[in-house]
């Protein structure tokens, strides 16, 4: 994993921050601020994103130790924005 560049985008409580490198989906884990050993993980995705870098997140996790993740993508676009 390397990371070229970091952001921080202050939004006072919900700020956050925005990481530009290479390999970090295979290593998403290591980004996460808690351990997902033995941890059931669901990953909810966009039709999209999943066909691009569905796989990839999966098999991170996994990776990581985790006991069990679950993945749904759901329909591209605004209409699955919404649970409404």
């Amino acid at each position: 994993m390397k990371i070229l560049h970091e952001l921080k985008v202050d939004l006072s409580e919900r700020s956050y921050k925005i990481v530009v490198g290479q390999d970090l989906l295979k290593n998403i884990s290591r980004m996460l601020p808690f351990d997902l050993k033995n941890r059931a993980l669901f990953v909810l995705t966009d039709e999209n994103i999943s066909a691009s870098h569905g796989m990839t997140v999966y098999e991170g996790l996994k990776l990581s130790g985790a006991r069990s993740v679950q993945m749904l993508a759901v329909p591209a676009g605004e209409g699955s924005k919404s649970m409404a």
